[in-house]
Protein backbone atom coordinates (compact mmCIF):
# COMPACT_ATOMS: atom_id res chain seq x y z
CA UNK A 1 0.00 0.00 0.00
CA UNK A 2 0.78 3.62 -0.36
CA UNK A 3 0.23 6.72 1.46
CA UNK A 4 -3.12 8.21 -0.53
CA UNK A 5 -4.31 11.50 0.50
CA UNK A 6 -7.81 10.95 2.11
CA UNK A 7 -7.48 6.66 2.36
CA UNK A 8 -4.24 6.36 5.09
CA UNK A 9 -3.03 10.37 5.21
CA UNK A 10 -4.71 13.73 5.33
CA UNK A 11 -8.35 13.97 5.91
CA UNK A 12 -9.87 10.42 6.37
CA UNK A 13 -13.65 8.97 6.79
CA UNK A 14 -12.42 5.79 7.68
CA UNK A 15 -9.35 5.47 10.33
CA UNK A 16 -5.88 3.76 8.83
CA UNK A 17 -4.87 0.76 9.83
CA UNK A 18 -2.53 -0.92 7.28
CA UNK A 19 1.63 -0.23 7.17
CA UNK A 20 1.66 2.03 4.30
CA UNK A 21 4.89 0.81 2.90
CA UNK A 22 6.34 3.68 2.12
CA UNK A 23 9.83 5.54 2.94
CA UNK A 24 10.83 5.12 6.63
CA UNK A 25 11.83 8.59 7.86
CA UNK A 26 13.15 10.07 11.93
CA UNK A 27 10.46 12.32 13.52
CA UNK A 28 11.74 12.68 17.05
CA UNK A 29 13.55 16.00 18.04
CA UNK A 30 11.05 17.93 15.99
CA UNK A 31 7.80 19.27 15.04
CA UNK A 32 6.35 18.14 11.91
CA UNK A 33 3.87 19.30 10.00
CA UNK A 34 1.53 18.75 6.58
CA UNK A 35 -0.48 20.53 4.96
CA UNK A 36 -4.28 19.18 3.99
CA UNK A 37 -7.51 20.49 2.72
CA UNK A 38 -11.06 18.98 4.40
CA UNK A 39 -13.35 17.58 1.73
CA UNK A 40 -16.82 18.38 1.40
CA UNK A 41 -18.79 18.13 4.16
CA UNK A 42 -15.99 17.43 6.33
CA UNK A 43 -17.26 19.83 10.11
CA UNK A 44 -15.65 17.38 12.57
CA UNK A 45 -12.70 15.47 13.79
CA UNK A 46 -13.28 12.65 15.80
CA UNK A 47 -9.51 11.48 16.12
CA UNK A 48 -6.17 12.75 15.04
CA UNK A 49 -3.31 9.58 14.75
CA UNK A 50 0.05 9.41 13.14
CA UNK A 51 1.72 6.09 12.07
CA UNK A 52 4.95 4.74 13.93
CA UNK A 53 7.22 2.73 11.35
CA UNK A 54 10.07 1.62 14.54
CA UNK A 55 10.85 2.53 17.61
CA UNK A 56 14.72 2.39 18.35
CA UNK A 57 15.57 1.83 22.16
CA UNK A 58 13.26 3.96 24.33
CA UNK A 59 10.15 5.24 24.20
CA UNK A 60 9.12 8.69 23.79
CA UNK A 61 6.48 10.89 24.09
CA UNK A 62 4.45 12.94 21.46
CA UNK A 63 2.30 15.94 20.96
CA UNK A 64 -0.34 15.90 18.12
CA UNK A 65 -2.61 18.72 16.64
CA UNK A 66 -4.85 20.85 13.93
CA UNK A 67 -3.50 24.37 13.07
CA UNK A 68 -5.07 26.72 10.93
CA UNK A 69 -3.54 28.06 7.53
CA UNK A 70 -1.85 31.26 7.53
CA UNK A 71 -2.12 32.01 3.82
CA UNK A 72 0.59 34.88 3.81
CA UNK A 73 3.31 32.74 4.73
CA UNK A 74 1.79 29.34 3.37
CA UNK A 75 2.09 27.74 6.46
CA UNK A 76 0.44 26.98 9.98
CA UNK A 77 -0.62 29.06 12.27
CA UNK A 78 -2.97 28.42 15.43
CA UNK A 79 -3.98 25.07 17.23
CA UNK A 80 -7.43 24.22 16.65
CA UNK A 81 -8.92 23.54 19.59
CA UNK A 82 -5.97 22.10 21.97
CA UNK A 83 -2.58 20.33 21.61
CA UNK A 84 -3.29 16.47 22.30
CA UNK A 85 -0.18 14.43 24.27
CA UNK A 86 0.53 10.41 24.74
CA UNK A 87 3.55 7.93 24.61
CA UNK A 88 5.27 6.43 21.94
CA UNK A 89 6.14 2.88 23.49
CA UNK A 90 9.28 0.81 22.94
CA UNK A 91 7.00 -1.78 21.07
CA UNK A 92 8.50 -3.68 18.14
CA UNK A 93 5.28 -3.61 16.27
CA UNK A 94 4.87 -0.61 14.26
CA UNK A 95 1.59 1.12 14.09
CA UNK A 96 -0.87 3.59 14.35
CA UNK A 97 -0.63 6.17 17.33
CA UNK A 98 -4.08 7.98 17.89
CA UNK A 99 -5.53 10.11 20.14
CA UNK A 100 -9.27 9.89 19.88
CA UNK A 101 -12.83 10.85 21.68
CA UNK A 102 -12.40 14.54 19.98
CA UNK A 103 -14.37 16.89 18.72
CA UNK A 104 -12.99 19.88 16.94
CA UNK A 105 -14.92 21.71 14.74
CA UNK A 106 -13.78 22.49 11.16
CA UNK A 107 -15.05 24.65 7.78
CA UNK A 108 -15.33 22.03 5.03
CA UNK A 109 -13.03 23.10 2.05
CA UNK A 110 -10.37 25.00 3.78
CA UNK A 111 -6.77 24.09 4.17
CA UNK A 112 -5.40 22.82 7.91
CA UNK A 113 -2.18 21.67 8.85
CA UNK A 114 -1.58 18.53 10.69
CA UNK A 115 1.33 18.29 13.28
CA UNK A 116 3.14 16.03 15.09
CA UNK A 117 5.87 16.56 17.52
CA UNK A 118 8.18 13.40 18.78
CA UNK A 119 10.35 14.62 21.74
CA UNK A 120 13.93 13.63 21.52
CA UNK A 121 15.28 9.39 22.22
CA UNK A 122 18.57 9.67 23.28
CA UNK A 123 19.66 6.42 22.07
CA UNK A 124 17.84 6.17 19.00
CA UNK A 125 14.69 7.14 16.88
CA UNK A 126 11.48 7.31 16.42
CA UNK A 127 10.51 7.03 13.13
CA UNK A 128 7.26 7.62 10.22
CA UNK A 129 6.71 7.05 7.10
CA UNK A 130 6.32 9.74 4.54
CA UNK A 131 5.40 9.11 0.47
CA UNK A 132 8.20 9.48 -2.34
CA UNK A 133 5.75 12.06 -4.40
CA UNK A 134 2.77 13.72 -3.37
CA UNK A 135 1.22 17.21 -3.25
CA UNK A 136 0.89 17.61 0.64
CA UNK A 137 3.39 20.82 1.97
CA UNK A 138 5.78 19.31 4.62
CA UNK A 139 8.23 20.73 6.76
CA UNK A 140 9.30 21.14 10.54
CA UNK A 141 10.67 23.57 13.25
CA UNK A 142 13.24 22.43 15.43
CA UNK A 143 12.14 24.70 18.81
CA UNK A 144 11.13 22.65 22.39
CA UNK A 145 12.67 19.27 21.61
CA UNK A 146 9.57 17.58 19.69
CA UNK A 147 6.98 19.75 21.89
CA UNK A 148 3.83 21.16 19.65
CA UNK A 149 3.36 24.72 20.68
CA UNK A 150 0.84 27.34 20.04
CA UNK A 151 1.06 29.17 17.70
CA UNK A 152 3.42 27.17 15.41
CA UNK A 153 6.35 29.76 14.96
CA UNK A 154 9.16 29.66 12.89
CA UNK A 155 9.65 26.49 10.32
CA UNK A 156 10.94 25.13 7.44
CA UNK A 157 9.47 24.35 4.44
CA UNK A 158 10.89 21.04 2.92
CA UNK A 159 9.23 18.91 0.73
CA UNK A 160 5.77 18.27 -1.16
CA UNK A 161 4.98 15.21 0.13
CA UNK A 162 2.57 14.30 2.77
CA UNK A 163 3.75 12.07 6.02
CA UNK A 164 1.45 9.76 7.42
CA UNK A 165 -0.32 11.73 9.36
CA UNK A 166 -4.24 11.82 9.41
CA UNK A 167 -7.34 13.82 10.66
CA UNK A 168 -10.41 11.19 11.46
CA UNK A 169 -13.90 13.37 10.20
CA UNK A 170 -16.96 12.24 11.47
CA UNK A 171 -20.43 13.50 11.63
CA UNK A 172 -20.92 17.27 12.99
CA UNK A 173 -22.07 18.46 16.26
CA UNK A 174 -25.83 18.54 14.58
CA UNK A 175 -28.42 16.08 15.56
CA UNK A 176 -31.45 14.90 13.33
CA UNK A 177 -34.51 15.39 15.20
CA UNK A 178 -37.91 13.54 13.51
CA UNK A 179 -41.19 15.50 14.47
CA UNK A 180 -44.48 14.02 14.16
CA UNK A 181 -46.89 17.10 13.29
CA UNK A 182 -50.80 15.82 13.91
Amino acid sequence: MALVIGTNCGFVSAAPTADPGEIETTIDNRCWVCKFTTPVGCTNITELGFYVMSIYHESADYSIALYTHNSGADGPDAVVGTIHTGNVTTATTPGWYKYSGLSISVSAETVYWIGVGVEDTTSGSTNTQKAASGSSRLGYHDENNGVLTDPWGAWTATDTVPFAFYALYGAGGATNVVLNVI
